[in-house]
């Protein structure tokens, strides 16, 4: 019969089937393109890029980015484009370097490193370095102090940056032909190792991270004396893996890689790093 009173109803969540959607995946440094999620690769100027296997090892996965003929001279790609790293890259006095595995087909190609803060372009640093071989994998340091670009903002440490663009051959403008460029393991940290300084690399070495103690994250930097497959692990007190930093095929020379604390209890931890039999270990402290 008829209702003699109103009544109020709620209702909400229109959808498809009755599994809410997995949330977004997010992007951490160092972002090394082995995991199956969206790296939010954005490109700009005429550069295409995907993702695909390493062309000298197909168990890696690396960025192709292909400079289109007649490119704009700003062609480039940002990864993290949308919501940014999990964690602002973490700048600070003395520690100002990015580093990026690259593959150039021609010694010299100019390669141009921009980090900004997500939604807000005003905030940003550029720095650029030339590759030194052709054909072959290449660890390139950036030093936005030492390799910033003239005439662009300089590193401020109260400003945030979240995401990174890299550039092959900037300022060259409609190419006539296409050309591919690969690249790979973006890092915080790195040093600066010349050709000439390699054969100086006699070891496996662990050098001291910084900070330690630490709260937030900390840098771990090792050097490595020739190409092999290398395992980055971390251990609690107990001797139990926590976490697999880096498990990839590296080249010679020296690398870094940031370790971040979140959901990990304070205390004391050791990382230890691998190549075949050979392995040393340091230990880290997170202080809360």
């Amino acid at each position: 019969g008829a209702s003699s009173a109103d009544r109020t109803y709620y209702w909400d969540d229109v959808s498809f089937g009755g599994t809410p959607p997995p949330p977004a995946p997010v992007v951490a440094l160092p972002v090394t393109f082995d995991a199956e999620i969206d790296y939010q690769l954005t490109d700009f100027g005429g550069a295409q890029s995907r993702i695909v296997a390493d062309p000298a090892n197909a168990s890696n996965k690396v960025v192709e980015s292909i400079r289109t003929a007649g490119a704009a001279l700003f062609a480039g790609t940002t990864v993290a484009d949308k919501s940014g790293f999990t964690a602002p890259i973490p700048f600070a006095a003395g520690a100002t370097t990015m580093s990026v595995r690259v593959w150039t087909p021609v010694a010299g190609t100019p390669v141009r490193l921009k980090v900004e803060k997500v939604g807000d372009p005003t905030v940003s640093v550029e720095a650029q370095v030339n590759s030194t071989k052709a054909g072959e994998w290449e660890t390139l340091v950036f030093d936005f102090v030492a390799n910033k670009v003239a005439g662009t903002a300089d590193i401020n440490f109260a400003s945030t940056y979240t995401k990174a663009s890299i550039f092959f051959n900037f300022g060259e403008e409609g190419s006539a032909a296409p050309t591919t460029y690969y690249w790979d393991d973006v890092s915080f940290g790195g040093t600066a190792t010349s050709i000439g300084d390699l054969s100086a690399i006699q070891e496996l070495r662990l050098l001291n991270s910084s900070p330690n103690p630490f709260r937030g994250s900390t840098t771990l930097r090792f050097e490595i004396p020739q190409a092999d497959h290398v395992t980055l692990t971390l251990h609690d007190v107990l001797g139990k893996r926590v976490a697999m930093l880096i498990d990839k095929p590296m080249m010679v020379g020296a690398h870094s890689v940031v370790l971040d604390a979140a959901g990990l209890a304070s205390g004391t931890y050791f990382y230890r790093l691998s190549t075949g039999s050979t392995s040393v270990t340091r230990a880290v402290i997170i202080a809360r």
